[in-house]
Formats: C-alpha cells, sequence, structure tokens
C-alpha cells in the first residue's frame, strides 16, 4: 500500500480532484493549516486523508510546508506557482 508518491508531478491534471481542491483554497487563503483545510472540504475526509494529500503535494512541488507541530500551515509551492 502506498501512501506517498515521490514521483514530481507537474501537471494540475495528475492531482486528484480533492488535491486540486485543495490547492485552491492554499491559492485564495495564501496559508493554511490542517484543520481548517477538513473545514472547508466539508469534513467529508479525515484529518489523516488531508494530511497525506498535502504530504504527496509537498513531494511534487505543489505546496510548501511552513511549521512544525501544531502550527503548521502549507503555502503554494513552487509547482503551484508556475502554473
Amino acid at each position: 500500500m502506498t501512501f506517498f508518491s515521490h514521483s514530481s508531478s507537474s501537471r494540475i491534471e495528475d492531482l486528484t480532484t480533492r488535491q486540486q481542491q485543495i490547492l485552491e483554497l492554499i491559492r485564495d487563503k495564501k496559508h493554511l493549516p490542517v484543520a481548517d483545510l477538513v473545514r472547508l472540504l466539508g469534513g467529508e475526509v479525515t484529518d489523516r486523508t488531508v494530511r497525506n494529500d498535502l504530504q504527496s503535494m509537498v513531494n511534487a512541488g505543489w505546496l510548501a510546508r511552513r511549521g512544525r507541530g501544531r502550527g503548521t500551515s502549507y503555502v503554494e509551492g513552487p509547482t503551484g506557482r508556475s502554473k
């Protein structure tokens, strides 16, 4: 079972629908913590699912992680800014 994709995906079409929603939310708000993302996604996914998506997106360069622990938030990364 694979949770994280380590391949670099530079096309927005390669992101899942939920990952595209996450990227748009972060573009709109500039930075968001996980709890806010879960709430904005309608609470239909767990925080673990959102964290898995975020890690995949960080690995691919779509997002960058800021902070540690409870203060962690995510901002648009270099791949996301080039689109």
